[in-house]
C-alpha cells in the first residue's frame, strides 16, 4: 500500500507537469479539452500499461491495452521520429469544440495529429493508432 502511494504522487505530478517531466522513453499523449470534453493525458508505461487522468479527476487511472495495441502505438511513434519532424497540417476546427492531439516522447513532440488531412503516412498510422487508445479511454469513463 505504502509502494503505490509515491507511485500514485509521481504519476500524479508527471501528469501535471506534462512534457518537462517525461523521461527520454516515456510516451505522453494530450487530447486538449473542448467546452464539453475534459483534457485527456495518457502516460504509455508498457506495451500493456498506460495511465491516463482528465481534467479534475483526483487521480490516475489504469487502462490495460488490448492485445498488440501498445506495441502497435510505440511502433508507430518510433517510426515517425523524430515526431517534431512531422509535416503540421493545418484544418478548420470550431473555436468552441476543437481539440488538439499531441504525442510527446522526451522532448520530441509531435504537431497537432488531430487534423484528418494528415498527408505523411508516418503521422496517419501514429494519429490512428491515438485514436484507438482515446477511444478506449472514453469508454473506460462511461459510467455503467
Amino acid at each position: 500500500m505504502t509502494a503505490a502511494l509515491p507511485l500514485r504522487c509521481s504519476l500524479l505530478l508527471l501528469l501535471q507537469l506534462g512534457a518537462s517531466a517525461t523521461s527520454k522513453n516515456q510516451m505522453i499523449i494530450t487530447d486538449t479539452r473542448s467546452t464539453n470534453r475534459p483534457q485527456v493525458t495518457i502516460q504509455v508505461e508498457s506495451p500493456k500499461r498506460a495511465f491516463y487522468q482528465t481534467d479534475g479527476a483526483a487521480e490516475p487511472r489504469r487502462i490495460d491495452l488490448e492485445s498488440d495495441q501498445g506495441s502497435r502505438l510505440l511502433n508507430a511513434a518510433r517510426a515517425a521520429a523524430p515526431l517534431s519532424s512531422l509535416p503540421v497540417a493545418h484544418c478548420m476546427k470550431s473555436v468552441s469544440f476543437g481539440t488538439s492531439i499531441y504525442v510527446q516522447i522526451g522532448s520530441d513532440r509531435s504537431p497537432d495529429l488531430s487534423c484528418p488531412n494528415l498527408s505523411d503516412e508516418r503521422a496517419v498510422s501514429l494519429a490512428n493508432e491515438v485514436r484507438q487508445l482515446l477511444k478506449q479511454v472514453r469508454q473506460q469513463q462511461r459510467p455503467r
